[in-house]
């Protein structure tokens, strides 16, 4: 992602930072709705504190490949959560396989 930012918009600092910052602020979706499940004021708070953490912005600015990881891990961890809704309570593996519903939505 750096190597094509600089190639749009020229060799700049600024330029290689800019993927690492715009995948942490996306993370802000995922992490609203992982935390929506709990209560929306619960949801905007974790938000407003991701977004001012002094950790994140250091960490957004980094020009590396691991700036984008709090992006897909929340990700990872919404559709995790999504598809555990879907299993049955009491589930056993080899005896209720046919119980899991594969809804599409």
């Amino acid at each position: 992602p750096a190597v094509a930012s600089s190639r749009l918009f020229g060799e700049s600092l600024w330029a290689a930072r800019l993927p690492g910052v715009v995948f942490n602020v996306l993370g802000i979706i995922p992490l609203f709705l992982v935390m929506r499940r709990i209560s929306r004021p619960v949801a905007v708070l974790s938000c407003v504190l991701y977004a001012t953490s002094p950790y994140l912005i250091a960490f957004s600015r980094n020009i590396r490949e691991y700036a984008s990881l709090p992006f897909y891990f929340l990700w990872v961890l919404y559709f995790i959560i999504r598809f555990m809704d879907g299993f049955p309570h009491q589930f056993v593996a080899f005896r209720d396989w046919k119980k899991i519903q594969w809804r599409h939505q």
